[in-house]
């Protein structure tokens, strides 16, 4: 009898060990998908200025969407989900100050940083009053963009996740009153 529960034994624990070894197969075969790079708009009317921020953000995984000019940022904003938005204020036809009022009023939770040569203390209050989330001089340190943007997105999220966390409490309570003989 202890021969054969010793024997019933080993089975059971072969049996365990063959399992455990086809779950860690499944589990080296398939990681899980790296979380999409987190996707910026760069607005600006020089093609140097744009490639130049496109490149340095790209290098610290984020994904570059260019536009040339107001229209075209708002037109990009519209089809590709972007995350953050990095907005000259000097460009023809339409300045940055009115994109990121239209910007802003489509999505308020979009964080717009606004970029420009032309620093002034007029410019910078403008921008600040309609919703930019930083505003940084062009030709400092260019790492004070990677940054802001970093900021920028966990600004973004966890602004998106607040709402969400809000909506699911309402419904939450919704269904509580609902259910309230």
């Amino acid at each position: 009898l202890d021969r054969t529960l010793a024997y019933l034994h080993e089975l059971e624990a072969a049996r365990h060990a063959k399992r455990r070894a086809a779950l860690a197969s499944l589990v080296a075969v398939a990681p899980p998908a790296p979380p999409p790079a987190p996707s910026v708009l760069v607005v600006d009317d020089e093609a140097l200025t744009r490639d130049f921020y496109g490149d340095l953000l790209a290098e610290h995984g984020f994904q570059v969407v260019t536009a040339s000019h107001g229209a075209e940022a708002l037109e990009l904003a519209r089809r590709h989900p972007v995350e953050v938005v990095i907005l000259d204020i000097m460009m023809p036809g339409m300045s940055g100050l009115e994109v990121l009022e239209r910007l802003r009023a489509k999505d308020p939770d979009l964080p717009v940083i606004m970029l420009t040569a032309h620093a002034s203390s007029r410019n910078a209050i403008a921008a600040l009053k309609l919703g930019a989330f930083d505003f940084i001089v062009k030709g400092l340190d260019h790492n004070l963009v990677v940054l802001a943007v970093h900021k920028a997105l966990r600004h973004r999220r966890a602004a998106l996740h607040q709402r969400q966390e809000v909506e699911r409490l309402r419904n939450r309570i919704a269904t509580l009153e609902a259910a309230r003989p």
